[in-house]
């Protein structure tokens, strides 16, 4: 996909066909930021706890 990103680039948004394809890879960049961005949010969150437990621990 993200050769046919590239290609749309040096080619250009010359018809309706490319800058729909344009779009639904838009759309899809931007689907894929928002998991990347939940996952990380949970994986802080967890890392934040760990820290938490393991302090607790330590302090025993």
């Amino acid at each position: 996909m993200l050769l046919h990103f590239r290609e749309l680039l040096f080619q250009g948004v010359s018809t309706n066909e490319q800058a729909e394809n344009w779009r639904k890879v838009s759309e899809q960049a931007e689907s894929d930021m928002q998991a990347a961005k939940q996952e990380l949010e949970l994986c802080q969150t967890e890392s934040a706890e760990l820290q938490r437990k393991l302090t607790e621990a330590e302090a025993l």
